[in-house]
């Protein structure tokens, strides 16, 4: 169940979303463009992300319902546009996200879309006659409260616009800040942050004078692919990630050279690895922490989870629809599919991780010769039989056999799963022993042994 944190509760520690990403935009402005197009890409990618679905049904009141999904997001992408300030909805969900970021600490993200920054900050230029259109419903108030509640209002939105512009000015601040800093240690950490920053708000966002031109169609794509792939992965890394294990002991140390052999190799190399050991390995667990490792540098990937039960047709179906999107699969057979996997995956650089292979059918199907993937892509395969990784046509480059824990680490994991932490009760260290040598280094058993050892027997039972 879902549970959102009202405005009230901004130094609650626990924090549960309803959303990704809140989407801010002029409805008639880009609706059925830019701001139409970064939504489908961000709920291609999985994010959850926010968009008002109903311009009709506007008027200068948010509903409560607004509101709420403006602080149940962990971030929030503002689209400035030239009629972006005309709406007073519009500039009330602005004031609403500017103090959701003031308080509660939230990401804003500012695009300004054929539109002048310096606008934004100072009101003027294309801005200049909505305002002064708001200015004017001022004026022409009768009632004195409700004159003294527009002008108000009026002031809150002026401070939130130019506050939201100002978002490059405040990145320069903390780049002069790094050179101010005497302690080398956290002149270091402040300079990775900066660098961090400079990516997010300077390059894909461009803040400091970039805006899109209205004939640059192109770059407006590529401004999207940037923001998707680049700039929320950064505020939000865990948004494609798989959940790997309750206590995931030991897991990135046994991965370690997998990674780096994977992250080598160039843009234009294809590198297939596979990862062979008997069951209860963590092979499996290894393959997920790996695909977390490498996912965010490729924008089409797909794990295949168990394919020893699933059926040829259905993982071929399964793997075209994570690459191109598609929540339908049009194969009927297994040529048909294998014709599709070549056509699709040869164009482009693609991870795909093929776990827990027990026939050679299934290689031939989903991943039958390395030329059926583009260049840079990343194959990774497991299985408990290393003869798999041998075939003639699918040779792998590099074969791993994954090792059992070493005793420290079968402790600690044995630890978790039985006491909650990582050493054992006071007087249950030699049975744990005991135990852990039993499973052999195993996760699985270590895992499952843990979890049903009874901590209120006395050691000597």
């Amino acid at each position: 169940m879902t549970t959102h944190e009202a405005s009230s509760s901004s130094s609650s520690k626990s924090k549960l979303w309803n959303y990704d990403v809140f989407l801010s935009f002029s409805g008639v402005d880009t609706r059925n463009g830019f701001t139409g197009h970064l939504h489908a890409a961000l709920t291609d990618r999985g994010y959850q992300a926010y968009i008002d679905e109903d311009d009709l049904k506007r008027g200068e009141e948010i509903p409560k319902e607004l509101l709420q999904a403006i602080e149940e997001s962990k971030t929030s992408i503002i689209v400035f546009s030239e009629r972006y300030a005309d709406s007073s909805w519009c500039l009330n969900e602005l004031v609403k996200i500017m103090e959701c970021r003031d308080k509660l600490g939230r990401h804003v993200l500012p695009i300004f879309y054929h539109i002048d920054p310096s606008h934004v900050r100072k009101q003027n230029g294309v801005l200049a006659q909505a305002f002064q259109k708001h200015k004017n419903d001022i004026s022409e108030e009768k009632d004195d409260k409700k004159r003294e509640e527009k002008r108000e209002r009026v002031e809150q939105w002026i401070k939130a616009l130019t506050e939201a512009a100002k978002s490059a000015e405040e990145f320069q601040k903390h780049e002069e800040g790094v050179g101010e800093e005497k302690d080398d240690k956290k002149r270091e950490a402040k300079q990775e942050e900066v660098k961090q920053w400079g990516e997010v708000l300077t390059k894909a966002a461009n803040l400091s004078g970039y805006h899109l031109q209205i004939t640059d169609n192109r770059r407006e794509a590529k401004l999207i692919r940037e923001i998707v792939d680049k700039i929320i992965p950064k505020w939000l890394p865990s948004a494609e990630n798989l959940h790997l294990a309750k206590h995931p002991v030991g897991i990135y140390t046994r991965i370690q050279d997998i990674i780096t052999y994977l992250s080598n190799g160039g843009s234009y190399v294809v590198r297939m690895v596979g990862i062979w050991g008997i069951g209860g390995l963590g092979k499996t667990t290894a393959a997920k922490a790996i695909y977390n490792q490498l996912h965010h540098k490729f924008q089409f990937k797909s794990f295949l989870a168990n394919v020893s039960e699933c059926d040829l047709v259905d993982l071929q179906g399964r793997l075209v629809s994570d690459i191109l999107k598609h929540t339908e699969s049009k194969i009927t057979s297994v040529d048909r599919g294998i014709s599709l996997i070549k056509n699709h995956l040869q164009r482009r650089s693609v991870l795909v991780i093929i776990d827990n292979v027990d026939k050679v059918e299934q290689l031939d199907a989903i991943a039958g010769n390395r030329d059926w993937f583009g260049p840079g892509s990343r194959i990774i395969i497991t299985t408990r039989d290393e003869r798999f990784l041998k075939q003639v046509n699918m040779k792998v480059d590099k074969t791993y056999s994954l090792k059992e824990m070493n005793e420290e680490e079968a402790l600690k994991l044995f630890s978790w799963h039985a006491f909650g932490k990582s050493w054992p009760n006071e007087g249950y260290l030699e049975l744990s022993k005991e135990v852990v040598s039993y499973c052999g280094g195993l996760p699985l058993a270590l895992a499952v042994l843990g979890s049903s050892f009874m901590i209120e027997r006395t050691p000597t039972e």
